[in-house]
């Protein structure tokens, strides 16, 4: 997974997420809200999420995984800042299960709306 922010202020998030599975299918995610603000759709996912902190805090989402159940994650840098990961918990019927995302985090997006 390789991700790009777009926009990151101390207000607001913008992100793009490129996805290829093991089968080589391929999907553009999009996502764009305010730290503590309501939940936004996640283009691509049909999720909604939102994020649950202040900037300066990382970044911390929660939201719901349609027919699964209620998520939270959160998400750092490592490498150096060349990759990030997030790691997650779900509360399913069945109980709680966690997962780890690990993107190729090419930072900032060279836009000059991206600036800080």
């Amino acid at each position: 997974m390789t991700l790009w922010i777009i926009r990151n202020t101390n207000e607001e998030l913008t992100w793009v997420a490129v996805e290829t599975d093991s089968s080589r299918v391929t999907k553009v995610l999009t996502w764009s809200g305010r730290y503590g603000g309501i939940p936004q759709v996640v283009i691509g996912a049909g999720i909604e999420a939102r994020l649950t902190c202040a900037a300066k805090e990382g970044i911390k989402t929660e939201g719901a995984f349609p027919g699964i159940g209620p998520f939270v994650e959160m998400c750092r840098l490592v490498d150096g800042g060349k990759r990030m990961l997030c790691s997650g918990k779900v509360t399913t019927p069945t109980g709680v299960r966690t997962y780890l995302e690990d993107f190729d985090w090419f930072g900032e997006s060279p836009h000059p709306a991206a600036s800080r």
